[in-house]
């Protein structure tokens, strides 16, 4: 099958291959209060309640916003504010301040919902000082934050009542997409449709796991189509499928850690929070062994969801329509005929390869754009964001970037235009992951992001997919004890797009650097051999 091919890897060029992480975005989650057993939700009509269900209800997406900071000069960007929609409505949170008829003791407003971003409210998630991972959620229109009293009544107070009652966590529900390949038996775990895990030869979407953040370094793992089932494990071995709401996820069973195996196999070790024991594989089982176990049944490789796979969507005018490479030179409308490019990493610069001509994409000095089976400085390129949405790509060799021109009776041809030349939607591109199905196309669903549909059935894709920098962006920053390594500038902004964080979430600019607190205790932190990411990147742990 075209996508197993085996393409050649660049080696004229110095530095190792590296890989892009596929990960979900935006963040969705729940909102839990640390007093109660509650979380936020919104109801049929639009309004905010508290709930100790975990539903599609429950679940709201993060949004981060990219505003001009007036104190902080000019065009500087001030990324710690988002918006809060739900996933279910598509409604955005929206506060309200003190009010005659709503003050009430210590609370002075409500929460509401709008369908409208223009009428949303901007919050600001600020760590809490005085709890262990609890933030507050700062409305910026009235200076308050969201509470959940004893009744499960949700308010708004003064920013000056901050209490457990006024603090919340964060519980992921996206993460890191990848395959789990069993090492000794070349076989990749599988959920089937009814929850039930074992081993495959097949490489489709009921293979790939999400890795969520679940705190100190642990995570919990879903499977991608089963998004409601995680691998859980009992104390005498028994590994199997539950619901975060259930009391074996309450014990912590369903919590593991991922470490690099340093005895001779290469891969990682997937250990239980509980019980300390390993993650193991038969030909067709799956169980655990004692912590005690070294044995290569117990190693497993983990890449990347979408294969380093994306097809390329150079945007229209007006931003309605999408235009593909392929068939190769020419762009195409229709999705049936877009081609898929393999993105390989050297050094800062990336490689496109194509998988239907297996070579590589290259430029010339003239504009024109060809195909090569190896690699040099004219088949390299230069990924740059654009301040109006989407990439551009520079050529490496030439003062030139990616675009294209009219072609008669096609949608358009591939080419170069010299870089002082003033920039048009033409040059800039959108990287789509290309990820594996498990039924036919016809019964496959795909999620725009704040779509009013809910997640109906297991066959759905669900949501939307990131993996490079051009689509996650560099708006959420990773706090010390998550640590990225073994990455070049622009792979450590992609891996920390959504990446979760422990004790809170901070969005804000990051640009092309890793935004980590390099404090005396990083080096501490660093030997945290399960605190490591992104998942897929763990050959250069």
């Amino acid at each position: 099958m075209r996508d197993e091919r085996a393409a050649p890897t660049p080696t004229t060029m110095e530095g190792a291959k590296k890989v892009f992480p596929c990960i979900e975005n935006p963040v969705r989650c729940y909102f839990s209060s640390e007093r109660h057993d509650k979380r936020l939700s919104s109801s049929k009509d639009g309004r905010i309640i508290s709930s100790d269900k975990r539903s599609v209800l429950e679940e709201f997406l993060i949004l981060p916003q990219n505003i001009e900071d007036e104190g902080e000069g000019e065009g500087k960007q001030n990324n710690n504010l988002v918006m809060v929609q739900s996933v279910k409505h598509g409604l955005f949170l929206r506060s309200h301040g003190p009010g005659e008829d709503l003050v009430l003791g210590n609370v002075t407003g409500t929460i509401s919902t709008t369908p409208s971003k223009e009428e949303a409210t901007l919050w600001c998630l600020q760590k809490s000082s005085d709890s262990n991972g609890g933030l507050y959620l700062l409305s910026m229109d009235d200076n308050t934050n969201i509470g959940c009293d004893e009744q499960g009544n949700i308010y708004t107070s003064n920013t000056g009542i901050m209490g457990p009652s006024e603090t919340w966590k964060i519980e992921f529900l996206t993460g890191e997409l990848c395959f789990m390949m069993a090492y000794a038996v070349g076989k990749r775990l599988r959920c089937d449709v009814m929850g039930k895990l074992s081993m495959s030869d097949n490489c489709k979407g009921w293979e790939v796991w999400r890795f969520i953040e679940a705190g100190g370094g642990y995570v919990r793992i879903s499977s991608w189509m089963h998004h409601t089932k995680y691998i859980c494990s009992d104390p005498d071995g028994t590994v199997f499928t539950t619901t975060i709401s259930s009391e074996h996820a309450r014990n912590n069973w369903d919590k593991w850690k991922v470490l690099k195996n340093r005895k001779g196999h290469a891969g990682v070790v997937i250990q239980s929070a509980a019980h300390g024991r390993i993650l193991c594989f038969g030909q067709k089982s799956i169980f655990t062994q004692e912590e005690e176990y070294d044995g290569v049944f117990g190693v497993w490789q983990l890449e990347a969801a979408h294969n380093q796979k994306y097809s390329l969507y150079s945007s229209s005018v007006d931003d309605s329509t999408y235009k593909a490479i392929g068939p190769f030179p020419y762009l195409t409308g229709n999705k049936r005929q877009t081609e898929e490019w393999r993105l390989d990493q050297v050094g800062d610069n990336l490689t496109f390869f194509s998988l239907a001509q297996e070579m590589y994409l290259g430029s010339s000095s003239n504009g024109g754009i060809h195909l090569s089976s190896e690699v040099t400085d004219s088949e390299l390129w230069r990924m740059e964001e654009s301040a109006k949405g989407g990439r551009f790509f520079h050529s490496v060799q030439y003062p030139r970037r990616l675009s294209w021109k009219d072609a008669g009776n096609k949608d358009g041809e591939l080419c170069t235009v010299p870089i002082e030349t003033e920039c048009s939607q033409r040059e800039m591109w959108r990287l789509q992951p290309c990820m594996p199905r498990a039924v036919s196309g016809k019964k496959i669903r795909t999620f725009a992001i704040g779509a009013t549909t809910a997640l109906a059935t297991t066959i759905a894709m669900p949501f939307a997919v990131a993996g490079v920098i051009g689509l996650i962006g560099a708006e959420v920053g990773i706090l010390a004890d998550i640590v990225v390594v073994g990455l070049t500038s622009v792979e450590a902004a992609a891996s920390i797009g959504i990446v979760g964080a422990t004790a809170a979430i901070i969005f804000k600019e990051s640009g092309d650097t890793l935004s980590m607190a390099a404090d005396e205790s990083t080096q501490e932190k660093s030997a945290n051999d399960f605190a490591k990411r992104p998942f897929c990147a763990w050959r250069s742990w």
